[in-house]
């Protein structure tokens, strides 16, 4: 009868304990997955645009080289129907030994004239991963002016998420040398610091205006601002400046 206990006793005591280690092992991180990886922000009165194309490797991949112009596409939309192609370009890196450093594409087309207040979508096909779709709506921007009296740069945007301005001065034997450069996004204007700039020099004031995935994807840190089927960004921007100079009111 003694032993029958104990025997009770020792399996209640081992089945705690089993339910105990159970509790507290630790949880299974799930494989990676073979993702595309694209970097694209589109910039308003160029037609010139380019981004960055790369991948996210799975457990079941080995490193080998999966891209090339033959099975990798990167289209652009605007209103449903008219279509622009990026043409990719192969700059993976590898060290002496020929081992794979960093694997990259290059994306670029010459023939994307992007518009203000637009909505553009994307398309990424590629035969060795999920296809991945995206949209942006591109801001608008104007009337970007320094008022000396009041110290304060003003301008007028909308459809943006965040704006940066960025202060040059011009300096001989360079094209320009930036003075400080600053994040707005609650309002339409900066408020110049006293003696921040020297009134009686020129100055350009330059305001780039973003849309909310570039905003989620560098503010937030939002790994996949304006994309699905896998990660990075899809965004877009327009740049607006003007020139301040002594006396002068208006323009360079």
């Amino acid at each position: 009868m003694v032993n029958t206990r104990l025997v009770v006793i020792t399996g209640v005591v081992l089945l705690l304990m089993s339910t105990l280690v159970s509790c507290t092992r630790t949880p299974t991180v799930p494989e990676p997955e073979n993702e595309l990886v694209i970097q694209l922000v589109l910039q308003a009165g160029n037609r010139w645009q380019a981004g960055a194309l790369s991948r996210v490797m799975g457990a079941d991949d080995h490193g080998n080289v999966y891209f090339s112009q033959g099975n990798v596409r990167v289209m652009a939309s605007f209103g449903g129907s008219t279509r622009f192609e990026f043409l990719p370009r192969d700059t993976t890196l590898l060290d002496t030994r020929g081992v794979l450093v960093e694997e990259n594409y290059n994306i670029s087309t010459l023939n994307l004239p992007v518009v203000e207040d637009s909505t553009y979508e994307l398309k990424v096909t590629h035969e060795e991963y999920p296809t991945v779709t995206g949209t942006t709506t591109v801001p608008s921007l104007s009337g970007v002016f320094f008022n000396e009296v009041d110290n304060i740069v003003e301008w007028n945007g909308e459809g943006a998420a965040v704006y940066e301005l960025t202060i040059y001065k011009p300096v001989p034997g360079t094209i320009m040398q930036k003075v400080s450069s600053h994040l707005v996004w609650d309002r339409e204007s900066y408020q110049v610091k006293p003696g921040q700039l020297d009134l009686t020099r020129a100055y350009f004031f330059q305001v780039a205006a973003y849309d909310s995935n570039y905003y989620r994807h560098t503010i937030l840190r939002d790994e996949a601002a304006g994309v699905e089927g896998g990660r990075g960004l899809f965004g877009s921007k327009v740049i607006e400046g003007d020139w301040y100079r002594p006396g002068v009111q208006d323009g360079p």
